[in-house]
């Protein structure tokens, strides 16, 4: 972009002596203004020049690729996003957004030679839904965070460039600027493997609304696709028809989603001989199916932390080695598609961990165990559903989800398992399900169990299911 003189700055003429002073004074009330402000955080529509939305054969996928553009209004503030840690030890940076109190996230540093800088995670959605009025939700993106830097000022220092070792990092977007990544950035896309016929492709930003901005109106962005996977080489052409999501997303009364939760999670008591129990979390569980676990112990403050040998699973009994220190649990994900999603996550610290009292925990005489396959076939079920056998040592409400690629719920069933004994339940799929399950699905499902006892103690167990053919 070509950028004016400070001499000429309101369109009058200054000696040039002036120009330096006057330019700081016009820099200073610009920038004073601007903080102030929120910032208009808004999608853009896909740009053309940066390729454009393509569809390509890449091992047994095939991908939908696509650039993205996100715009930060020039009558708004900047966005301006903040990370630090205290050490090493621990790969993920809290994240803050300025002029807004609290964490809104986490920023990781992505190692893939496309990105090779600090990402704030889970900050666009990209969906691919049924077109038609339902918008049934097919596929979602491999996308995991964005490197905030307008794209006229990449240079190394942005975003801590090739530094994983940084302890800090502060990205910006100014008002009147944008971020754009073209389609060739690892992750940058959906796998579509086996689709075939008309789509809507939605771009959303601030899907969560986690960062405080000027309101969610701009916040999306939706285009028509006409996609054969089948084919080789696949194709995908932009469609003449109108999208339906507009209208849709005008009409929803909340445009909010649930929080993407961007760390593993612990719960559970911090206290030696009780039970605390790690989840992955929602960004890691649609960007990956099969976890590995590392319980690590750390100082009081949460950070020094060093692996504890032979804690290895998703759950974890602190000793009295634990007493005084906090823990953390590191979930590191095995899906094969982008560099980002092998490097391992740490949840936040757990309080100090207190010493084994003379009092059993009441989660300790709460257990339930999950037996079922590991493999289920689209025809069984699609027919007959799923038998899932479940044990819980005392009365215990229950609620089996059964979901899709990128978390798409195909199945629920609750009830209510009375006295320490065990049930088989039968997770049958809706009409919708199962045309989805038999036109769209491949790869994995996730069988999710939560169970509630009558005195509110929870307890989550997860399995994943092969989905043959």
């Amino acid at each position: 972009m070509t950028h004016t003189g400070w001499e000429s700055v309101f369109g009058h003429p200054f000696p040039s002596k002036w120009g330096a002073a006057v330019g700081a004074l016009f820099f200073f009330l610009v920038t004073a203004a601007s903080a102030s402000a929120l910032p208009d955080i808004s999608q853009a529509p896909a740009p053309a020049s940066d390729g454009g939305i393509t569809a390509a054969q890449v091992g047994n996928q095939v991908r939908l690729q696509f650039p993205s553009q996100i715009d930060i209004g020039a009558t708004g503030g900047p966005l301006t996003i903040t990370g630090s840690r205290q050490d090493t030890s621990v790969n993920t940076m809290d994240a803050f957004e300025d002029g807004v109190s609290g964490v809104v996230g986490a920023l990781q540093y992505n190692y893939d030679p496309t990105h090779q800088h600090w990402h704030y995670l889970a900050l666009d959605r990209y969906d691919l839904r049924t077109h038609d009025p339902l918008l049934t939700e097919v596929a979602r993106d491999q996308k995991t965070g964005f490197c905030l830097v307008q794209s006229d000022q990449i240079n190394p220092s942005n975003c801590q460039q090739k530094n994983p070792e940084a302890m800090g990092v502060s990205e910006t977007i100014n008002p009147g600027f944008s971020d754009t990544y073209d389609p060739s950035k690892d992750g940058q896309y959906i796998d579509v493997t086996g689709l075939k016929g008309t789509y809507e492709f939605i771009q959303w930003v601030n899907a969560d609304c986690r960062l405080a901005d000027m309101g969610p109106a701009g916040h999306t962005w939706a285009t028509v696709l006409d996609i054969d996977a089948t084919t080789n080489p696949p194709t995908v052409t932009q469609s003449s028809d109108q999208p339906y999501w507009p209208a849709y997303y005008a009409a929803l009364p909340n445009k909010c989603l649930s929080p993407e939760t961007v760390r593993p999670t612990v719960s559970g008591a911090a206290q030696a001989g009780a039970v605390l129990s790690s989840l992955p979390g929602s960004w890691l569980e649609r960007l990956s199916n099969e976890f590995g676990y590392q319980w690590r112990r750390c100082d009081a403050s949460g950070w020094a932390c060093a692996d504890i040998p032979g804690a290895m699973s998703p759950n974890y009994v602190p000793v009295a080695a634990d007493v005084g220190h906090t823990l953390r649990a590191r979930v590191t994900g095995t899906f094969v598609g982008s560099s980002e999603q092998g490097t391992p996550q740490d949840s936040s610290p757990t309080a100090v961990v207190a010493p084994a009292t003379t009092t059993v925990p009441k989660i300790a005489s709460f257990t339930a165990a999950l037996k079922t396959l590991r493999r289920v076939r689209v025809r069984t079920l699609t027919d007959k559903g799923l038998r899932v056998r479940v044990h819980c040592s005392r009365t215990c409400r229950v609620s089996i989800d059964l979901l899709g690629r990128g978390g798409v719920k195909l199945a629920h069933r609750g009830a209510l398992l009375r006295g320490a004994t065990s049930r088989t339940y039968t997770v049958r799929l809706s009409s919708r399900a199962r045309r989805i399950v038999r036109r769209f699905h491949s790869g994995n499902l996730k069988l999710m169990l939560h169970l509630k006892s009558r005195d509110g103690e929870r307890q989550t167990l997860s399995r994943t299911l092969q989905l043959a053919r």
